[in-house]
């Protein structure tokens, strides 16, 4: 996690039980808020052993989200972001409470926790492309690039449907950025999926990719299935990604710092005089400031990239960034 930013959290609850209220009274000198809508799941995916450990669907209300948000808002958060097991699950219409939320006064940016590609049909992705203050950066718990793995993970999409939803909804938002969610060496997994999944990858061009070596969970259908890959094979396979993702990360901040296009930057810390923060859509910014300027937004030019973060310079207008 970034400095400068907040889990808000939730007590775990037993089956059955509802949806804990949490009220959020203060918030402290912090730019970004987890608001954690949603707990459970019911996919049973098969490498997955959430369901059984977090028990069936259960959702925040949205008035009592919309109470949370403004209490964060007014103690000086500027951006939200939406979390839970699986957020497109939750009960009292997402979409809906994305448009409350953008009329929610002094907040400036809205993110999603983890997308399942399911969920991101075109009709998402349009009514996604209303909601002004949702940033172009999108995480997709995508697993794998394989439709033979996909199944044998009972995943309720294809390599070919993931493909073309993720492309849309990238087309629909201008400099979008994506995360995605990776398992490799799941059980079965021969070198042609593995191989599948690195050109999955390399078509998309994901900013990051969270890479997990497949770990066999008791209690799950795929600990027993046969074709269990060697710990070796599945090590070597996920440094294979790592690398393939590292080219693929400084490559698109190349492009970015080449393009000379200036980012809105929320700055979440101050430090020995630079200034670090994130812009919409998640792109890491330094820049060299004697004024603290955390807590609020400027503009920055972009000037080079170590292929992590890129490193940029105020605009004289960000003289009058927006304060807290």
């Amino acid at each position: 996690l970034t400095t400068g930013e907040r889990i808000v959290a939730i007590t775990p609850h037993e089956r059955g039980e509802s949806f804990e209220t949490m009220h959020a009274d203060r918030f402290s000198e912090r730019t970004r808020a987890f608001v954690k809508i949603e707990d459970g799941c019911e996919r049973y995916c098969s490498y997955c052993i959430i369901p059984t450990a977090r028990g069936p669907v259960r959702s925040k209300p949205r008035a009592a989200v919309l109470r949370e948000v403004r209490t964060l808002v007014n103690g000086g958060c500027k951006e939200i972001v939406l979390t839970g097991i699986e957020i497109s699950s939750y009960q009292f219409d997402l979409l809906a409470l994305l448009s409350e939320l953008d009329r929610v006064d002094g907040l400036e940016r809205i993110r999603l926790g983890s997308l399942d590609p399911f969920f991101i049909r075109k009709d998402v992705a349009d009514a996604l492309k209303t909601v002004e203050k949702l940033c172009p950066h999108f995480h997709i718990s995508l697993q794998s690039g394989s439709s033979k793995i996909l199944a044998a993970m009972r995943r309720r999409y294809n390599s070919q449907t993931a493909m073309e939803q993720i492309l849309y909804l990238k087309s629909l938002f201008p400099d979008c950025n994506l995360f995605a969610d990776v398992i490799t060496g799941f059980p079965g997994e021969t070198e042609e999926d593995f191989l599948e999944t690195v050109r999955f990858l390399e078509a998309v061009r994901f900013l990051h990719v969270h890479i997990f070596p497949y770990s066999q969970r008791s209690g799950t259908a795929a600990a027993q299935l046969e074709g269990q890959i060697p710990k070796a094979v599945k090590k070597q396979r996920a440094a294979q990604l790592a690398s393939m993702q590292a080219s693929i990360k400084a490559s698109l901040l190349s492009e970015f710092v080449s393009s000379g296009k200036k980012a809105n930057v929320l700055f979440e810390t101050w430090k020995d005089g630079f200034l670090k923060g994130h812009s919409e859509n998640f792109i890491e910014f330094v820049c060299a400031s004697d004024q603290n300027l955390r807590g609020k937004t400027g503009t920055v030019i972009p000037l080079s990239t170590d292929g992590e973060t890129v490193t940029g310079y105020l605009s004289s207008s960000s003289s009058s960034a927006s304060s807290m």
